[in-house]
């Protein structure tokens, strides 16, 4: 089955590296300074890249559970997500989804003040959610601060999300969304590496790359 990532989908992973603090009332004090420690970490690197993990669970689909795994590159406002059959670049100006299966490029315009990034990812859930410190959890042999945001929107997408951040980095390495559709979506990263270089021409597109495939220009 091939699932595309929508939108909203797509800045969700990104949002769970820079948590934004104005996009959450009725909180924890312990979750906020420990939300606090994360987003200032973030901003603190150069860039990331990691290796990601997607899962999507819903009962209402023919095959019921799909997963997909690959890699995602942050850069500022750059970024770029290669999971198998879907490739995501934007370079900051503009927003460029691979569907190789489809043979097909979707172009959008990426406008910072408009568009969903990284710096307003839950700007959507602002006056809307509460925030709560739940108890530590160690996966994988390391210690995580869980923490559930709750949406107090009932016209909203999302029910809840639960983060998991490393105590250790401050990072956030992963996440579940509940959605009001009875699906659940979960993102796992690991092998996180920070600081290392990345070049800018990671998050060019290259037409070339991608021969014989139909290019639909959104802008």
């Amino acid at each position: 089955m091939n699932i595309r990532l929508k939108p909203n989908i797509l800045f969700l992973i990104l949002g769970f590296f820079a948590l934004n603090l104005e996009a959450f009332t009725q909180n924890d004090p312990k979750a906020v300074s420990i939300l606090d420690a994360s987003k200032k970490k973030f901003y603190s690197l150069t860039d990331i890249t990691s290796s990601l993990k997607y899962s999507l669970e819903n009962k209402s689909l023919k095959d019921g559970n799909v997963t997909k795994k690959g890699t995602i590159k942050i850069k500022g406002k750059k970024f770029r997500i290669n999971l198998n059959g879907q490739d995501i670049i934007c370079d900051g100006k503009a927003i460029y989804t691979i569907l190789k299966e489809e043979k097909e490029i979707n172009i959008q315009e990426f406008d910072p003040k408009e568009s969903m990034s990284i710096d307003r990812i839950f700007a959507v859930y602002e006056k809307e959610t509460k925030a709560r410190l739940d108890k530590d959890e160690v996966l994988s042999g390391k210690t995580f601060n869980k923490i559930t945001l709750f949406s107090n929107n009932k016209e909203s997408e999302f029910i809840k999300i639960e983060v998991w951040i490393n105590k250790t980095s401050t990072l956030v390495e992963r996440a579940r969304i509940y959605s009001r559709n009875g699906s659940t979506v979960a993102y796992e990263m690991s092998e996180i590496k920070t600081n290392s270089n990345v070049p800018d021409s990671d998050f060019v597109f290259n037409k070339a790359s991608y021969p014989g495939m139909e290019i639909i220009d959104l802008r």
